[in-house]
Parts: structure tokens; sequence; C-alpha cells
């Protein structure tokens, strides 16, 4: 069989395998692919990506690179390399591709729509890179050139207009903050993050409070299984001084994802503030079960067990906090006050 055909057949041999989740039959077909024809971009990317769910990201960066090299104006390349660096901490690097990333003019690609949506993206994760490093003038630099460039295309405009509410939020601009939020749920009505976004922001004005309430229930009538609009929702009422309230929305947010391990502390937090140990003590065992070796959840079981009086198993808590964590000063007070308790 000619090189070409060979190629093509192992490189969507690949494709098949990644999608099915069978990483290292993919990876063989991939890179029997490229000794074929070395050249191919498309493959070199694909391999990219198998390498980047697998969260091997040095090799995904080689890959990305070598796609790159072969068709420079593969946007999508850009972007992907932009995210792998940054899950190597190479951030200066990472910037500076995602901006090459954003420049490709897109000469001679097949699929200008995706190129776009590509480049598009890009921004979006540049200016997500500088508002993670409080560059905050920068990432609002980033998200207007992206509205500039795409004028003509709605496209993501939505997520365009929350980010830049968010970092208006950051820099405490709320009548900013609060328009482009409100210009993000005009495009997407039923988008749930822009109903947690400007609830968030009018949430700020505490004459304003009740407006916010109405945005964050009608986020939580479009999204009654995520988590997160239980949480912000929690959050706000705290905010209120309505603890109860507050409560039963942090366990919802809790239950609807047990994999989180900050939700389940929150949970836990919250009812033991409010007096309900048994139900408190539930969730705190939950975050130990979650992270075994936290010298924090062991201490934060400690000490609900240690409310509870039941001072042996407080004990044991606190003793497995300190293996995990010698000196910490919090067990090692937690645990004194449990002795003096222990020797009355």
């Amino acid at each position: 069989m000619p090189d070409l055909l060979m190629m093509t057949a192992l490189g969507n041999l690949g494709s098949l395998l990644s999608s099915q989740g069978r990483y290292e039959e993919a990876k063989e077909a991939l890179v029997e692919a490229i000794k074929h024809r070395p050249n191919m971009a498309d493959v070199h990317f694909n391999l990219g990506i198998l390498h980047q769910n697998q969260q091997n990201y040095k090799s995904a960066v080689e890959s990305f690179r070598k796609a790159i090299h072969f068709r420079p104006n593969l946007a999508v390349a850009f972007l992907n390399l932009g995210t792998s660096l940054i899950a190597l901490g190479r951030c200066r690097e990472a910037a500076h591709i995602l901006k090459e990333g954003t420049q490709l003019n897109g000469t001679g690609v097949r699929d200008r729509n995706a190129h776009n949506n590509a480049r598009i993206s890009a921004y979006l994760q540049l200016g997500a890179l500088y508002a993670e490093q409080n560059k905050l003038q920068r990432a609002l630099a980033v998200y207007r050139e992206v509205l500039y460039a795409f004028s003509s295309t709605d496209y993501q405009r939505d997520v365009v207009y929350n980010r830049i509410g968010d970092v208006f939020g950051r820099l405490q601009q709320w009548n900013e903050a609060e328009r482009y939020h409100y210009a993000a749920l005009q495009l997407q009505p039923n988008q749930v993050a822009a109903h947690l976004s400007y609830g968030i922001t009018l949430a700020r004005n505490s004459s304003r409070a009740a407006e916010a309430e109405v945005w964050f229930k009608r986020a939580i009538q479009l999204a009654p299984h995520q988590s997160s609009v239980h949480h912000y929702y929690a959050e706000f009422l705290t905010s209120q001084s309505r603890t109860e309230e507050a409560i039963f929305y942090r366990v919802r947010a809790a239950e609807l994802a047990t994999d989180d391990y900050a939700l389940v502390v929150a949970a836990a937090t919250a009812l033991r503030l409010s007096d309900r140990k048994v139900e408190s003590e539930s969730w705190y065992r939950k975050a130990v079960t979650m992270r075994p070796n936290d010298a924090h959840a062991h201490t934060n079981l400690g000490a609900i067990l240690h409310l509870l009086g039941r001072t042996t198993h407080a004990a044991n808590s606190y003793q497995e906090a300190l293996r995990l964590q010698p000196g910490d000063p919090t067990t090692l007070g937690n645990l004194a006050k449990l002795d003096v308790i222990k020797s009355k």
C-alpha cells in the first residue's frame, strides 16, 4: 500500500481508537502513521491531543510544535500548544504562542469557520491567563481586541462580554461589570453562567439584593442539577445573613457534586457553624475519604468529633493529621485542648 494511503488508514484508526479511550493502541497507530509520512500536520496534532488527554503535556508540546512546523497556519495547534504550556507552568511561552495564534490570517485554510473559532478560543485562553496572573488591564485589552477583530460575528460574544464583566468586577468598577454581564444575558438569555455573573454583580450593591436574588433563582430553574448554581446562591444567602436557607443550598451543592472537595467541606462547615454536628460529621468524613492524605481533612474531622464529645476518636484524627503535617499549630492546639478535657 502506498505511504499516503497507509498513513491515512493508520491516522484514521488512531483517531477512532483515541475517541474510544484506547489511548495506547491509538498512540501506536499514530506513531506508525507518522513513520510513513512524517510531514502530516494533522497526525502530529491528533497525537498531541492524545498526549494532552493523558496529561502528558511535555510530549503534547512536542507534537503540537511539529504540527505547527508542518502547517504554520494551524490555529487550533497554537491554542492547544498554549494550553499544554500553561499546564506545565510555562506561562510566558504560552502567552507568546497564544498571541501568535490569535494573529493567524488563515490564508489557504480549508475550514475558515473552524480556523476563526480556534483564534477566538486562543484570545479567550490568553485573556484568562492574564486574569489568573492578576494582569487585569492586559486581560481587558485582549478581550476588547477579540471583539474588534471579530466584530462581524456573534460567535462566543456572550462569553467575551461575561469575561469583561468579571474583570471589571475584580477592578470594582461595578457599573461597567453590570453593563457587560447584562449584555451577555441579552445575547444568551438561557445561559446559566450569565445569570450567575449578573446576580453576583448586582449583589455587590446592597440596595439591589432583591433584584440579584431573582437572577440566582432563574439560574437554579435553568440548571437545577448544576452544583455551582446552588453554591453561588448559598453564598448570596450567607451574605444576606439568611443562614438556614444558605445551609440548604450548600448541602444541595455538595450532594450534586460529591467529588468536589471544596463543596463537601463548605457543607460540613456550614452545618457545624449551625450546631448541626451529627450532619456535619458525615460530610467531614466524606472529605477524609476523598483526601485521606490531606492533614486539614483529618483536623476538621477531629474538631467535630471533639465537639461531639468523642474524645478518643477526635485524638486519633488529630494524630493522623499531625502524622501528615507535623507541627501544625491548629492541630496541636486542638489536641492540647482535648488533653485538658480528658485530664479533668
